[in-house]
């Protein structure tokens, strides 16, 4: 079995999120991250800056 790609799980999910949320809030928190790691079924995502970042 192939390892699943993070750009395209990423994709789908930031496809689904994009539906939910309006154009602003989307920018502002889902533009520019991007996925990093697939471990027990929990997605790391990069962010650009702090201010993006969610603890």
């Amino acid at each position: 079995m192939n390892p699943p790609n993070l750009e395209n799980i990423w994709n789908e999910t930031l496809d689904k999120i994009k539906k939910q949320l309006n154009y602003p809030a989307f920018k502002t928190w889902f533009e520019n991250t991007t996925p990093v790691d697939l471990n027990n079924n929990e997605l790391t995502i990069s962010v650009p800056n702090s201010f993006t970042k969610i603890y």
